[in-house]
């Protein structure tokens, strides 16, 4: 199981933030290569960094970035825009989507893109990337369609047929 690709979400990421031994044992797994992605969002990011979801507003990218190395993983941090960071080189911002997409059950379609691609055997993070890409523009396409004020992961899942 340790190759697979794995991408921690929600009640997962919750977790790690109050165990250790999670913390320990995702840690290993990616200093030996496994390509983990975590998903939070800056809630869930300011459990795990303990910074204050307000600081963590103005600091998204470098939080994840911090993140990233500490654990030797992949982390979309999530807020308004998505930083995909990871431990070195560049990161990605993603500058689709829209307010409609705080909605419940939108970053389960999130993680099952990026879950689907990487399984599919796309890198992790170029996965995670194109996955953050295709969830903000399934969000706008359903926008588009409907509007922002009435979204639901359901209309997001209708969209990415026509994406794909």
């Amino acid at each position: 199981y340790g190759k697979k690709p794995l991408v921690i979400d929600a009640d997962g990421l919750n977790l790690i933030a109050e165990d250790k031994e999670l913390q320990r044992l995702l840690t290993e797994q990616g200093e030996k290569g496994r390509k983990i992605v975590l998903t939070p969002h800056v809630g869930e990011l300011s459990r795990l960094t303990g910074i204050s979801v307000q600081k963590l507003k103005s600091s998204l990218l470098t939080a994840g970035t911090e993140l990233a190395k500490r654990f030797h993983v992949i982390v979309t941090a999530k807020d308004a825009r998505t930083f995909v960071c990871r431990e070195s080189g560049p990161a990605y911002l993603n500058l689709c989507g829209n307010s409609g997409m705080a909605t419940a059950g939108s970053g389960d379609v999130l993680t099952g893109i990026m879950a689907a691609l990487a399984a599919q055997g796309m890198d992790a993070f170029p996965a995670t990337c194109v996955g953050v890409y295709l969830h903000g523009c399934a969000g706008d396409g359903a926008a588009r369609r409907k509007n922002e004020y009435s979204l639901t992961a359901r209309d997001l899942t209708a969209e990415l047929g026509s994406l794909l």
